[in-house]
């Protein structure tokens, strides 16, 4: 007698959910309860069913740059799961990308609200989603129009609108500040914005909305909201202060190798050998305590500001100048690339232990060149220090002024 042993097989899912920003707070038709519900439910009804990964993108459907998409996808590709998400729109409103997709054998794609929707009845929606979406936007055009023209006298919207939306940055600046303190040294301990969000969400944190917390949001929240641009000035203020007080100690051991070698080949007895290098070292010690002053300022608390362009600008412009030296005292060996590089990184001076070759001088002159451009260009730093430093007037714009009236 033989004995049949039947194996059930499985059916591999991964599942893909997008919530819109617009509408992430709600619980709508589109929000994340009801493409957890309809995907559920199409689960219910398959045999055997088993989900190896869920990914969940918070994002305007308008974006096609969607990383847990492409997440989702590749695990598709590697386990030959199905890719499962409510709708069609929900994995993308582009037909182009909806019609790649279809065609690309590596991965099927099921849609829980057409359970019985093959490739080509996949791509026929995306079409007919997208044509219904014109006509609406051409529908709500045509309808604001003929409203304009019955009522000229009125204005669409609320008209408290601005008092609105300024309570509203108020409190949202608030919030920002709050969780701010919280995701800054989960983030320095090098913890993943997923990982920020799944602890904020354990420690029952919620967005301003009362929801939770996504990657994208937590990474969204660095400074205050609106307030990009004061969180930039503020990185380039830190980039431009970085070293404050060990730059000094590179740039010192850089022009004593110089000395060293102005020596070595008799060139101190040049009165203007002398009284460059005299230039080079008065440099040197300014750099000193313009650091000493950077970490001060640090100590009491306060942001490091424009007085980070000030050690910016004198040390770069000093690199090119020392460097220039450096070959002066070469001479003719200049011409000749001889002897280890050493250790210039095209950042700043170079390492301690770098060789006294005409190689290593070689490469640091023409690293030099770059430092009076990264982190702000010397013209950059020098109206930096001219206008928040010194209250010059702002240097003229070619767009603004009367002299621009000849233009037009």
């Amino acid at each position: 007698m033989v004995t049949c042993i039947s194996q059930s097989t499985t059916t591999k899912f991964v599942i893909y959910k997008r919530i819109s920003v617009a509408k992430s707070g709600g619980v709508d038709s589109n929000g994340i309860a009801a493409q957890q519900r309809d995907i559920e439910l199409y689960l219910s009804t398959q045999n055997n069913p088993e989900v190896i990964g869920s990914f969940t993108d918070v994002m305007s459907g308008a974006k096609s740059d969607r990383p847990e998409l492409t997440k989702a996808l590749d695990l598709c590709r590697k386990t030959g799961a199905y890719c499962l998400s409510q709708k069609v729109d929900r994995l993308s409103r582009d037909v182009e990308f909806i019609a790649r997709l279809v065609k690309d054998k590596s991965v099927n794609i099921r849609i829980a609200n057409l359970p019985n929707a093959d490739n080509f009845q996949i791509h026929l929606f995306a079409c007919l989603g997208a044509q219904e979406r014109e006509f609406v936007s051409l529908r709500t055009k045509a309808a604001l129009r003929e409203w304009k023209v019955k009522n000229p006298d009125r204005k669409l919207g609320n008209p408290n609108i601005a008092s609105i939306n300024k309570t509203r940055m108020y409190k949202a600046r608030k919030f920002a500040d709050g969780i701010r303190n919280v995701i800054i040294p989960l983030r320095k301990r090098g913890m993943t914005y997923q990982q920020i969000a799944n602890t904020l969400n354990d420690m029952q944190l919620t967005t301003p909305k009362g929801c939770k917390f996504y990657p994208s949001q937590v990474k969204n929240v660095i400074g205050q909201v609106n307030g990009g641009w004061a969180v930039a000035m503020t990185l380039l203020g830190y980039e431009r202060g970085f070293g404050a007080t060990t730059t000094y100690f590179r740039y010192r051991a850089e022009l004593d190798r110089l000395v060293e070698m102005a020596q070595d080949k008799g060139r101190t007895q040049d009165t203007g050998i002398r009284q460059r290098l005299a230039w080079c070292h008065s440099k040197v010690e300014i750099m000193r305590w313009l650091g000493q002053q950077v970490l001060t300022s640090f100590l009491n608390g306060e942001p490091p500001g424009p007085k980070s362009s000030i050690g910016k600008l004198n040390w770069s412009e000093y690199h090119r100048v020392v460097t220039e030296l450096s070959l002066d005292i070469l001479g003719s060996d200049a011409m000749l690339v001889e002897g280890e590089h050493g250790y210039a990184a095209g950042l700043g001076a170079a390492d301690a232990g770098t060789p006294n070759t005409s190689s290593a001088w070689i490469n640091s002159f023409l690293s030099a060149r770059s430092g009076t451009i990264y982190a702000g260009t010397s013209q950059v730093q020098r109206n930096i220090i001219g206008e928040r430093i010194l209250g010059l007037p702002k240097e003229p714009r070619s767009d603004e002024g009367p002299w621009n009236n000849t233009l037009r």
